[in-house]
């Protein structure tokens, strides 16, 4: 029964977490209000990401760039793709500028035309025991080609012109993800074995920050999701079937390129995720006037915390499976 309770902790704290959500939301939306809480918190998650990253097979053979290319093309070829023609399919019939199709069309576009996130897939990636290395160089390059790529969907999808503010977000990638990650490296190689003591319980930690994310988004969707039931059921469908969509393609490109279990893990989940505070700032700079902007955002967002969570632990059981199966092929040829 202990051993059954310690394998699914993680997915009885995602319940109970869901539960607390919908209970107090005022709670998570006053964390989500604090504005130095949610970077403090990547950061802190990518520091210790940072201490636990064994970099030596990444010296060693690199980072695989073949995971590198498959979780690119989900992040910037598939996902827009796929979000246009879930929008244009499952949507309110596309009109004027001002119409319900036109809006809706903006607010899925926003949403997959993103970056992957900053802190959830590296850290499930963690979760899964796959390739860390991996995943921070799919998060770092996501990240740094949003400041183009970005734009350049939504003009050519909608015919807007937007723009990052390139300064700022390069000072927020330097200060939450590289300098981080690299302290957290340092300290690892300064420390050496004595880092292996600490290490179960820094393990413990990301998973912690993943809950806190399904808490505060949770606490704040509630209000943006009932004010037009239909549509927002609508989102919710075009949402999910874009997560299956890019799941589908990381999961299919990374058995066709003949990945590892621990690189497909990191390219399915950096591949397949969204982040949604660049989302947010370009609907309020950009699309003030669409009241849907921040929907499909917010649903994609619980979507693939709540989903990736829960496949996460099965990444890690089929990994010891694939190793079991190569030594058995070991022992069986040598015997």
């Amino acid at each position: 029964m202990r051993s059954a309770l310690a394998r699914h902790a993680f997915l009885i704290g995602l319940g109970i977490t869901v539960v607390a959500a919908i209970a107090a939301p005022d709670v998570g939306r006053r964390l989500r209000q604090e504005d130095r809480l949610l970077p403090v918190l990547v950061a802190t998650t990518l520091f210790i990401l940072g201490m636990t990253l064994d970099l030596s097979r990444a010296r060693r053979e690199g980072v695989a760039l073949r995971g590198l290319a498959a979780g690119l093309a989900a992040t910037y070829v598939v996902a827009p793709l796929a979000g246009y023609v879930l929008a244009r399919l499952l949507g309110p019939a596309l009109g004027g500028p001002s119409s319900d199709g036109h809006r809706f069309l903006e607010a899925v576009m926003l949403a997959a035309s993103q970056a992957g996130t900053l802190a959830s897939a590296p850290a499930l990636t963690a979760i899964a025991g796959g390739d860390q290395a991996l995943a921070l160089a799919l998060t770092l390059s996501s990240n740094v080609l949003t400041v183009i790529v970005t734009p350049l969907l939504l003009e050519l999808s909608l015919g807007v012109l937007v723009a990052f503010p390139a300064a700022e977000m390069t000072w927020r990638m330097s200060a939450i993800i590289l300098a981080p990650v690299v302290l957290g490296q340092a300290l690892r190689l300064a420390a050496g074995e004595r880092i292996r003591v600490v290490m179960p319980l820094l393990r413990h930690l990301p998973p912690l920050s993943i809950l806190v994310f399904v808490f505060i988004g949770f606490s704040a969707a509630g209000d943006r999701l009932t004010a037009e039931p239909g549509l927002a059921l609508r989102f919710l469908i075009v949402s999910a079937l874009l997560h299956a969509t890019l799941l589908a393609f990381t999961l299919g490109a990374s058995r066709w390129l003949q990945l590892s279990p621990e690189e497909t893990a990191a390219v399915a989940f950096c591949g397949s995720q969204k982040t949604l505070p660049n989302g947010i700032y370009l609907w309020d700079r950009f699309f003030p006037a669409n009241p849907h902007g921040a929907v499909p955002l917010v649903q994609y967002h619980l979507l693939q915390l709540v989903l990736d969570s829960l496949i996460a632990p099965r990444f890690g059981t089929r990994r010891r499976s694939v190793r079991g199966a190569e030594v058995d092929d070991l022992a069986s040829g040598g015997a």
